[in-house]
């Protein structure tokens, strides 16, 4: 049977054996959960730097598409406002066309009063005679009667032109303030190809007026027995009258014209 006995050398070996061992346990291992401890830092700020990271182009692409957005809207009303200044100038135009046409109405009013006067006076003058038939004073009446009925003719028109401006002008000035600028475009756009067209007015120097004939194609001229009227017209023939393609009138270039100005 083997000896049980074991010396205090032995034991004292033995317990300082298992000392270092209890002591060297914890210290190996202890390294171990600092790296797991750092790894999972690193982890959690590329997460966090990743989160931020969309979080900021989530932001970028928000802002980039309000930026277009907005674009396209200063875009739009750039474009109302350029349509509005162009319609703004066509109401102008169309306002000095009003004016003209009226100032040719009032020329013509008072040329009717006239040649009615002058046509009562030849009346008087031929009751008063000795009741001989005067021939070419009865032609004379003929021929202002019918001159008086083709200025209120004339005057009809031009009177029918004008209410047909005025109410354009009207319908174009409500429309911009309702900010209909497709209106806008549908009021002018025959205008517009009719302008870029467009020939001088006529214009009569006989009747003062315009767009019913040239001077040279006057009726009145086959009518009146007398001398017409001297024309307006101090120049010569064969030079080119100055014609505004902006208010339709003669006597000034389009360069020179002042139809800018606000009424």
């Amino acid at each position: 049977m083997p000896s049980l006995f074991v010396s205090p050398s032995s034991l004292s070996s033995l317990n300082l054996g298992s000392t270092v061992d209890i002591l060297q346990r914890p210290l190996l291992p202890s390294s171990e959960p600092a790296e797991n401890r750092s790894s999972a830092l690193e982890s959690e700020y590329i997460k966090d730097a990743d989160e931020e990271k969309a979080s900021l182009q989530r932001s970028i692409s928000l802002t980039s598409a309000l930026l277009t957005e907005k674009d396209a809207e200063l875009e739009k009303l750039r474009s109302e406002v350029t349509v509005l200044r162009g319609e703004n100038a066509s109401a102008k135009s169309l306002h000095s066309v009003v004016q003209t046409l009226e100032s040719d109405k009032v020329k013509l009013e008072l040329k009717v009063k006239n040649l009615e006067l002058q046509l009562k006076e030849n009346k008087r003058q031929l009751s008063s005679s000795s009741g001989n038939t005067d021939t070419q004073a009865e032609e004379d009446e003929r021929a202002q009667e019918s001159q008086i009925d083709f200025l209120n003719s004339v005057i009809v028109d031009l009177q029918r032109k004008n209410q047909d401006l005025k109410m354009k002008v009207e319908m174009m000035s409500e429309a911009a303030l309702n900010g209909n600028g497709d209106d806008l475009n549908s009021y002018d756009s025959d205008d517009q190809e009719k302008q870029s067209k467009k020939k001088p007015r006529l214009f009569c120097d006989i009747c003062d007026c315009f767009d019913l004939h040239d001077t040279e194609d006057c009726p009145t001229q086959t009518q009146v027995s007398e001398d017409p009227p001297h024309s307006t017209h101090h120049g010569s023939r064969s030079e080119e009258r100055p014609y505004c393609e902006i208010c339709e009138m003669f006597g000034h270039w389009a360069t020179n014209c002042n139809d800018d100005e606000t009424f």
